[in-house]
């Protein structure tokens, strides 16, 4: 049996945004893992932001860390609203380290889900 989704993505009209055609109180998650750069030397300059949105304005929750040498970086947000119909939240990844670094699209990241609670 499929999930209910409440029809809350559209992968052609604003595919970045999770909107609300029911109101109530939503627990919302997300996660990121970003690639070391490409010749694997690690990249530990600058911080890494994690946040959630809520209708493009203040960040909602933040986490933030500077990366080790290891590995990749991967955090995981969270944050529980209570949201209109028509509002929408967005996942935000701001990366400080001057290099481009991509986001991996491996080992479930990311994900950006909303679940209502109330």
């Amino acid at each position: 049996m499929p999930l209910p989704t409440d029809t809350m993505h559209s992968t052609s009209s604003n595919p970045s945004r999770i909107t609300f055609n029911t109101a109530g109180k939503y627990f919302i998650q997300g996660h990121v893992q970003v690639a070391n750069i490409v010749d694997g030397s690690g990249n530990t300059a600058g911080r890494r932001h994690l946040a959630i949105r809520l209708n493009a304005g203040n960040r909602n929750v933040v986490t933030q860390s500077s990366p080790s040498l290891s590995d990749g970086w991967g955090h995981q947000v969270s944050v529980t609203l209570n949201v209109s119909v028509n509002d929408y939240v967005e996942l935000m990844l701001l990366q400080t380290s001057g290099e481009v670094l991509a986001v991996q699209y491996s080992n479930g990241s990311p994900w950006f889900t909303a679940h209502k609670i109330d």
